[in-house]
């Protein structure tokens, strides 16, 4: 895998500057062709790793995905959970949060959806929304009282990293990716939709409206490096610019996985 192709963020790392980092690195990999049938191999690989995981009982995984819209999220657990049996793993997309979460620390909502010992959970957009989207804008998206805090931000990154090593404690692996996406691949990943019937359904008003904001997202993001907090719980940037041989993952919305339940049994067709 070449060095340019997955940037780990720790927090020995300066200042963050996304538009530093490539998004068409190639990640090593020889072509459409034989990355499709590495993904299917390694996607089999984790299918088979999902029946130790429940077997042995001891342990769960908790898979985050954020990155800007079009970033391939959809996609991306599509064809990684290709294989895995939907009883026993859960997806989970946070979107704008109701009265009754926003009378609530914004955690609060997250615990729910946190997989259980023997299980995988897959975030499609996550906690992370609390520190990105929201102080993006804040003004319509917090109170009064909240917008006045000092020391929000410090405080809601504090509060990411207990809650993640808490979780790391308590037994749950959790693995972080940044679907690291340009801003010319999301115009054009844009127009794609706009042209193809098929994809009509992804589209909203708020998709060409945040585009302005776009280098705000990126500021935003770039604190990531603190949230990343120990080692242990580092955030990956894999490419996602769609131009690189890579197969593209902004496809098919749903994956099986999504259909599985998170409740703690052993799932129909395991031995």
């Amino acid at each position: 895998m070449s060095d340019d192709s997955v940037v780990i963020i720790n927090k020995s790392l300066p200042r963050l500057d996304l538009s530093k980092i490539k998004t068409n690195a190639t990640c090593g990999l020889p072509g459409k062709p034989k990355t499709e049938a590495l993904t299917e191999k390694y996607t089999q690989r984790i299918g088979a790793l999902q029946e130790l995981l429940f077997t042995d009982g001891r342990r769960g995984v908790l898979v985050i995905l954020q990155g800007m819209d079009t970033a391939g999220k959809d996609g991306t657990i599509r064809h990684v959970f290709d294989h895995v049996n939907p009883a026993g793993v859960r997806v989970t997309s946070f979107g704008k949060p109701s009265s009754a979460e926003q009378a609530h620390d914004f955690l609060w909502r997250i615990y729910p959806a946190v997989p259980a010992r023997g299980q995988i959970g897959v975030f499609n957009r996550s906690h992370y929304e609390d520190v990105l989207i929201v102080r993006v804008h804040a003004g319509k998206l917090l109170p009064e009282y909240l917008q006045r805090e000092k020391h929000l931000w410090a405080n809601r990154y504090a509060s990411i990293n207990a809650f993640e090593r808490h979780l790391t404690e308590a037994g749950i692996c959790v693995l972080k990716f940044f679907l690291h996406i340009s801003q010319e691949e999301q115009t054009s990943r844009l127009m794609k939709r706009q042209k193809s019937p098929d994809k009509h359904w992804k589209l909203s008003e708020d998709d060409f409206a945040e585009r302005k904001f776009w280098h705000e997202y990126q500021n935003a993001q770039e604190p990531v490096r603190v949230m990343a907090g120990l080692r242990r719980r580092d955030f990956w940037l894999p490419s996602r610019s769609g131009d690189d041989g890579v197969p593209d993952t902004d496809g098919t919305p749903r994956s099986r996985a999504a259909e599985g339940s998170q409740k703690a049994r052993r799932p129909a067709g395991w031995a």
